[in-house]
């Protein structure tokens, strides 16, 4: 300690402290009572004091929401924006690379080794993988945060897909070598095996991303292969696991995520071996190159006319023209 005013008077208040961080005096007087104009207040989420009179409190709104006229109630934004997973935390961009801002929605932190990451819209919660581990979920406002699916049942998920018609969850499992669905609603939360590595091409070797298309009732995938028949691959299925078909298999070692842009019917995904983002048709024609020179390509999303991407080596998230 020292003298607040001139430094002087120094004294060692405690030895052999390894790395002390923050501290706080903690005492009545370091807190004097004040009025709290935020007692009354109409603010429907936050209400912070301020010096400013008549009211001396102003209403505030959590991330993803914006103040109404009245400056006194939040409504939530409904702009477009993506949902971004990482290490440690997830949080939302706006699609406009103009705006730097990353408080598109409520972030969610603490996760460890977050991995793939989808949305229920129509329930504003989100859902994703710590990998190896469980499936989370959290409400788009931050609160009821549960684990959903823990390991211990799951194995080791790593791709998530929403079916947001039937309210059932798809996940990728490499580590079971399968591809499983499991329902959201209910006390219960039942699952079953779809797709799993049954000695056929057309089989689970290694899944990755999955992406579905409830309204056409697919699902599509894409796998890294096994060294005993399986290839590197873009697959597809029906929601039920039935009638699996390999698409594409060429040059795709170290595929990585898909998505499916429904309005135009069309597949995306990323080739970490080539460096590249592909696209093709459902029925496995139309393979076309769309972006090139990347190091470590990874997640892949599609809104209106742009794709956007990951590439983990890069740290940066790109978007481009997707009629390109």
């Amino acid at each position: 300690r020292a003298h607040k005013w001139h430094g002087e008077n120094q004294t060692v208040m405690l030895f052999n402290l390894p790395q002390p961080m923050g501290l706080v005096a903690a005492h009545p007087a370091r807190q004097p009572a004040g009025q709290n104009h935020c007692l009354r207040s109409p603010c429907t989420h936050i209400c912070l004091l301020s010096a400013v009179g008549p009211r001396y409190y102003s209403c505030a709104c959590p991330s993803g929401w914006t103040l109404a006229d009245d400056q006194f109630t939040c409504t939530r934004v409904d702009d477009p924006f993506l949902v971004v997973v990482r290490d440690s935390i997830i949080y939302g961009i706006p699609l406009n690379p103009e705006d730097k801002s990353n408080d598109a929605m409520v972030p969610v932190a603490g996760l460890h080794n977050g991995y793939d990451v989808d949305f229920d819209d129509s329930e504003q919660i989100i859902y994703w993988v710590e990998h190896p581990g469980e499936i989370h979920r959290v409400k788009s406002d931050g609160t009821n945060r549960t684990e959903f699916a823990p390991a211990a049942i799951l194995g080791s998920p790593v791709g998530l897909a929403l079916d947001w018609i039937t309210e059932n969850l798809y996940y990728t499992n490499p580590a079971t070598q399968s591809i499983e669905v499991l329902r959201l609603r209910g006390e219960v939360q039942y699952r079953k095996t779809l797709i799993t590595n049954n000695g056929s091409p057309t089989g689970a070797g290694s899944p990755v991303g999955i992406a579905v298309d409830p309204a056409r009732g697919k699902l599509y995938w894409t796998d890294q292969g096994t060294e005993s028949g399986i290839p590197a691959k873009m697959a597809s299925a029906d929601m039920d696991g039935m009638n699996p078909v390999n698409l594409f298999t060429n040059n795709l070692d170290h595929i990585e995520f898909l998505t499916v842009d429904i309005k135009e019917n069309k597949l995306y995904w990323a080739v970490t071996s080539t460096g590249k983002i592909e696209r093709g048709d459902p029925d496995g024609s139309n393979r076309i190159t769309i972006v090139t020179g990347l190091s470590h390509p990874w997640g892949v999303a599609v809104y209106q006319n742009y794709l956007y991407f990951t590439d983990r080596d890069f740290e940066v998230i790109e978007r481009v023209d997707k009629s390109t």
